[in-house]
């Protein structure tokens, strides 16, 4: 259907060390995937707040970030 909306979708981004070779991206405390540089992935939107951490390959978690979704 030509009027309907398109899907919405997040675009969740991260920037990394050049050592790191890969990120996950983990959204509520499930893997959303995992991607190499430059480390991007777009996921379909859910409503509602989520938290999502970019865990690399090498070292530390990212700090939890929360967004909202309608």
């Amino acid at each position: 259907d030509p009027g309907a909306a398109a899907p919405s979708v997040v675009h969740l981004r991260a920037s990394a060390p050049p050592s790191v070779r890969t990120i996950r991206f983990v959204v509520d405390g499930a893997t959303r995937g995992a991607v190499v540089a430059p480390f991007e992935l777009a996921i379909p939107a859910t409503p509602g707040r989520h938290e999502v951490v970019a865990v690399p390959d090498v070292g530390e978690p990212s700090a939890p970030v929360v967004y909202d979704a309608r």
